[in-house]
């Protein structure tokens, strides 16, 4: 038990962190050195948790360095100097499908940048929005022609990125979550079923199942049959009720 509180006592083990970073872009501008502060743990818990609160916008489009010192020990404290970027971002788009579901299941803190849409008519039926009511959602809608399925199958994806209601001083610094948009959904049955197979979601081959007609399978897409019949009982179960 004294080795461990040895270890979490950082004022005799050697641990600590902090900032270091310019306040402004003039190159003799002293460096500023904030000091990270140990948080409380369980007697138990070896880890150091270090945790210091600043305006973000202190921090944005600045050089900064994480320096940490990680040894236990006293006399000979290691220091390591880690580059650290701060990227302003608009908040997260929150996706909905009113019809059909998104592939995979939604959820705003995978921080996912792709989805695909899944038995819906039309992207109409997929809507984005924030949970802050200073931006709002843009969408644009491309066209890529028909998939290994032909025509029964229309592949359309749909970006969409959010931005400032009313111009704000950082709105035009804000770096979209991908390249050049937040997220973006893929409306294809033969992009939903691959997309199906890669997740291994037997639960959405079946409901993607009820779409498919006999000259779909007679198509190019074999290599979505053959992932298909990997999985064994649910291709069985689908000729059955077919």
């Amino acid at each position: 038990m004294q080795l461990v509180t040895w270890l979490r006592d950082v004022s005799t083990s050697g641990k600590f962190t902090f900032l270091t970073f310019a306040e402004s872009l003039d190159v003799d501008e002293q460096l500023v050195h904030k000091p990270m502060s140990a948080q409380e743990a369980s007697q138990f818990q070896i880890s150091t948790v270090f945790q210091l609160t600043l305006p973000a916008a202190s921090l944005m489009m600045q050089n900064i360095q994480l320096v940490v010192a990680t040894t236990p020990d006293a006399t000979d404290s290691q220091r390591r100097a880690l580059p650290l970027r701060i990227e302003p971002h608009p908040v997260p788009i929150q996706l909905i499908a009113s019809n059909g579901f998104l592939l995979p299941d939604f959820n705003v803190n995978n921080k996912r940048s792709e989805y695909k849409a899944c038995r819906i008519q039309t992207l109409e039926e997929v809507n984005g929005s924030t949970a802050d009511p200073r931006f709002e959602v843009h969408r644009s809608v491309v066209d890529f022609g028909f998939s290994c399925f032909g025509k029964p199958d229309p592949v359309k994806r749909m970006r969409l990125w959010a931005t400032h209601v009313k111009p704000c001083e950082y709105g035009q610094s804000y770096e979209s979550w991908s390249d050049g948009y937040d997220v973006a959904v893929t409306a294809s049955m033969a992009e939903c079923l691959n997309e199906a197979i890669e997740l291994n979601d037997v639960r959405a081959l079946r409901n993607i199942s009820l779409l498919p007609t006999s000259d779909m399978w007679e198509s190019n897409c074999g290599f979505l049959v053959a992932g298909w019949l990997e999985f064994g009982d649910f291709w069985i179960d689908s000729e059955r009720h077919g």
